[in-house]
């Protein structure tokens, strides 16, 4: 049962070989317990969304000033008329994930 599980995770993912494969489960989970430890990262986080959508530039700034110099930068930048790239930085990993949920969560609650 397990190595069917695996040819099909193999497959899905488009890799070549299983060492391929194995490496990258490997480096995902060393990344994983990292973030768990609370370790010290830098870490990004890229939104990209339709700018007629308000309050994300509002919620970015507001986490930024609560988040007592964890969050580094904020950029915005319009990539057509009606998309835009909202991109975080933090030097710690909580602080991304944290950022991510607040302020995704209420953008997507719709869907």
């Amino acid at each position: 049962m397990l190595p069917e599980h695996l040819e099909t995770l193999l497959s899905e993912a488009g890799y070549k070989n299983r060492s391929e494969f194995i490496r990258d489960l490997v480096r995902n989970r060393l990344v994983e317990r990292e973030w768990e430890l609370n370790e010290e990262v830098v870490g990004t986080m890229t939104i990209v969304y339709d700018h007629h959508r308000r309050g994300l530039t509002e919620k970015l700034t507001s986490l930024q000033h609560q988040s007592e110099g964890a969050i580094l930068a904020t950029t915005h930048v319009h990539l057509d008329e009606h998309t835009c790239i909202a991109e975080v930085s933090s030097v710690q990993s909580v602080p991304i994930r944290s950022t991510s949920t607040k302020v995704l969560s209420p953008f997507f609650s719709e869907i």
